[in-house]
């Protein structure tokens, strides 16, 4: 693989990277991703954007693994996709408090995804998830922090129209960390995943 940074003035930041695999099951193949970001100073908002393509062979266990209730499928393709994200992150009281939102798009051909039974694995020709990531996270004190995110996922099979399975619609999760002295350090997470 390869991947180069450049910035300019402490405002924009650019990165494109490339990767070239070659397996003996499924051949050679190449992918790339593009990111660029810009800040502005005066009012410490980022805004960002990345573009890039991925590739991803089944596991040994998706093709060929065996159990009481499963079976390997060595028919399997690999995943292929091409996806972007476009988002907004603004920062006040010189970085306390800070919040986000992304938007992100990908487009998947391949889906390796667990048959309906759950039982093997099977490829679905073409799928889509979309949806938003969002959080805010605050400095309470120097040394108690907090962080909420929040996601929403649109996934579905553009054949069938059929919602993915395992993935929510809605997920949340909270954290907490504290340190109160310089060699301790505690965190409390929680996590809510909706319907899926």
């Amino acid at each position: 693989y390869l991947n180069g940074d450049v910035s300019f003035v402490d405002r924009i930041f650019l990165t494109l990277g490339g990767r070239y695999d070659d397996q003996s099951r499924f051949g050679s193949h190449g992918t790339w991703r593009g990111s660029a970001l810009y800040r502005h100073l005066e009012t410490d908002t980022e805004v960002h954007v990345s573009y890039g393509t991925a590739y991803k062979s089944p596991t040994l266990y998706q093709l060929f693994g065996r159990s009481a209730f499963f079976t390997g499928n060595p028919n399997l393709n690999p995943e292929e996709s091409k996806g972007w994200e476009a988002g907004v992150k603004q920062s006040v009281l010189n970085d306390r408090l800070s919040a986000g939102v992304t938007y992100f798009h990908n487009d998947i051909t391949n889906l390796i995804q667990s048959n309906a039974t759950f039982t093997s694995y099977v490829n679905i020709g073409k799928a889509k998830t979309q949806g938003i990531e969002s959080f805010v996270a605050a400095s309470i004190l120097p040394n108690l922090a907090a962080r909420i995110d929040y996601t929403y996922t649109d996934a579905h099979d553009d054949i069938s129209n059929l919602w993915l399975l395992r993935r929510p619609w809605n997920k949340l999760s909270v954290a907490v960390d504290w340190k109160p002295i310089q060699t301790v350090d505690l965190g409390l997470q929680a996590i809510y995943d909706g319907a899926r």
